[in-house]
């Protein structure tokens, strides 16, 4: 699957348990992609792994794996 700018997204457990971020119950967030990076090039990072910056319906924005993400709604043509 590859997700483009615009997707709507679901960020379950194992999405933030990757990102090392905490998860609260039943926090299942949706959110939108609001940019997608190459790892190593854009963040020097030693993995060859997309990372999608996504804003959650809270507001807060973070980076997940494209991987660990699930496709809602493509919203971009």
């Amino acid at each position: 699957m590859s997700l483009a700018v615009g997707d709507l997204v679901a960020a379950d457990e194992i999405a933030f348990i990757s990102a090392s971020l905490d998860f609260k119950d039943n926090q299942c967030d949706p959110g939108v992609v609001i940019a997608i990076v190459d790892a190593r090039s854009e963040l020097n990072l030693d993995t060859d792994d997309i990372l999608c910056e996504v804003m959650l319906n809270d507001g807060s924005i973070h980076f997940f794996y494209e991987e660990d993400l699930h496709l809602l709604t493509r919203l971009s043509p």
